[in-house]
Parts: C-alpha cells; sequence; structure tokens
C-alpha cells in the first residue's frame, strides 16, 4: 500500500511539473466569445437522451475496426490499431 501512495504520488508530481513546463494548449489563443454555442447545445441534448442501456450498447464498438474508422469518439478506444511506427536507420 505504501509503495502504490509513492509512485501514485510521484507520477502526480512528475505530471505536474510536465504540464508546468511543456503548458500544453498555451498558444492556441481561444476565443470563448467566437465559440458556436450551437454545437455545445447538440453535444448538451445528445447526453440527456442517453439511457443507460444506450451507454452499455455504445462500449461495445460494432465491428472490430469501427472505433478508428468513425470520427465519433468511443468509450473502447483499446480496440483500435496503434499507429504505425516509424524506424531511423542511421
Amino acid at each position: 500500500m505504501v509503495c502504490f501512495l509513492f509512485f501514485s504520488t510521484l507520477a502526480l508530481i512528475v505530471d505536474m511539473v510536465v504540464a508546468h513546463v511543456v503548458q500544453p494548449a498555451a498558444g492556441m489563443n481561444v476565443k470563448v466569445a467566437d465559440l458556436d454555442r450551437s454545437k455545445v447545445d447538440e453535444h448538451v441534448t445528445a447526453t440527456h437522451q442517453m439511457t443507460v442501456t444506450g451507454l452499455l450498447m455504445d462500449i461495445i464498438p460494432k465491428t472490430l475496426v469501427s472505433p478508428s474508422a468513425t470520427s465519433r469518439p468511443s468509450c473502447c478506444w483499446c480496440w483500435a490499431p496503434p499507429p504505425p511506427r516509424r524506424h531511423c536507420l542511421r
């Protein structure tokens, strides 16, 4: 238990340091006033219409490649094939 707590805390500290140094999305310069509010409303409406059965049926992909072939995010991202490896031959 102590080992788990130590390494979990260490991972959190490393993540905080990396996020502070790298600063992801720092250069995006997104203006909230310019965002399309209708797209957000579509997602909120779809979320409110989701049932427990629909959620459970969405977890299981329809085919083996459907999570990677469609633009819709899926809970089963583990079924997607890994990206191609790039070998550096020198």
